[in-house]
């Protein structure tokens, strides 16, 4: 079969020119910018001499959190009541290195001085339990030293996977080694103990500000920041304000109203119920607890069990011309288990706040 002659005609002829590829016109390629993913829950533990200088590239991934391991509380008090800060030079130039990347960094805290190990020779384990005492001094000391600027260290560790026996390690290893297996928390009840000694001590002072009709005993490591701002509104009521936890960086905000026209006790006994219900689609559980106290002050406390944004709520009243409100707030994921032990620590203020609230007369 032959072709058409009108193909034929406009068919080109065949060359060594015809044969050869086409050339494509080469182009410069425009590189794409990646976007930064910001500050994550991701964490990376440093190590090395290098440390202050890979912050930088650590924060370029966006990670939020770099682990310290660790401070020696040895090195500081080397001898019981005598502190060398200039030990800490290197925690001091990590931690302002980290905040200044906007990152956290988690300091790990080692190695008890020989004057206060539980069982000689080994700096990783338990301390003595007459000298609890002084570890709690030193870290309240070495955390109102460096969670100011330029440090801004907010999170504590103490002890580095302390359940691990000390014979399993030397006793100088970087692991904790207040493992016990004659407790039957393997060490963990004498770790308890030790904690509830390190956290903030228990000392109060009286809230009385000018904006607000009433007053409280607060604690004396927390503080009062008033609102002026609520969504980008003014609040509703200059007595408005938070009671703000810097150690655990968690807030108690606080709202009072005026019963009045327009703000009825039952409208706002309902609105408290509906702002605790709000809070069962995450709760186990809520328990309700009725107040009533002397001068006219009662309400309800709605203890909430869970994974609940709010894990503490409360309102108070006289029924007829004032109604305070408060709900607990931790900055961070909520995750009970972890949080239980701050939690209950910080719920013995939260209790106390209301044992000692008066209306102003």
């Amino acid at each position: 079969t032959s072709l058409p002659p009108e193909l034929i005609a406009s068919a080109s002829p065949l060359s060594p020119s015809n044969l050869l590829p086409t050339q494509t016109p080469e182009s410069t390629p425009t590189p794409t910018q990646l976007p930064t993913p910001g500050n994550t829950h991701m964490g990376i533990e440093l190590v090395g001499g290098q440390f202050v200088s890979h912050v930088p590239l650590v924060a370029d991934l966006g990670t939020g959190w770099v682990r310290f391991n660790g401070l020696s509380w040895a090195n500081i008090e080397p001898q019981e009541g005598v502190r060398n800060w200039g030990q800490a030079t290197g925690l001091e130039a990590r931690a302002q290195a980290v905040s200044d990347a906007g990152m956290n960094l988690i300091a790990i805290i080692v190695h008890a001085p020989s004057w206060a190990q539980a069982v000689p020779g080994y700096a990783c384990g338990a301390v003595l339990p007459e000298k609890l005492e002084a570890y709690g001094r030193f870290m309240y000391d070495l955390v109102a030293r460096y969670s100011q600027p330029p440090y801004n260290i907010k999170y504590w560790e103490l002890g580095n996977e302390p359940d691990i026996i000390p014979t399993s390690v030397t006793g100088s290893s970087l692991y904790g080694c207040w493992g016990n297996q004659e407790d039957a928390y393997y060490g963990g009840s004498y770790y308890a103990e030790m904690l509830k000694v390190v956290y903030p001590q228990k000392a109060y002072q009286a809230f009385d500000a000018d904006y607000c009709n009433f007053t409280f005993q607060y604690p004396v490591y927390a503080q009062i920041q008033q609102d002026t701002t609520f969504f980008e509104e003014r609040p509703a009521h200059p007595c408005w304000f938070n009671v703000y936890i810097p150690d655990f960086d968690s807030r108690l905000h606080c709202t009072y109203s005026p019963i009045g026209k327009g703000n009825s006790f039952e409208e706002l006994k309902a609105d408290a119920f509906e702002l605790m219900d709000w809070h069962k689609k995450r709760a186990n559980g809520i328990e309700e607890i009725p107040v009533n106290l002397p001068g006219n002050v009662s309400g309800f406390i709605f203890d909430i069990e869970g994974p609940a944004a709010s894990p503490f709520q409360f309102y108070l009243s006289d029924s007829t011309q004032h109604f305070f409100r408060g709900a607990l707030y931790f900055n961070t994921q909520a995750r009970p288990d972890s949080l239980a032990p701050i939690y209950t620590f910080v719920k013995e203020d939260l209790l106390k706040m209301i044992e000692t609230f008066q209306w102003n007369k």
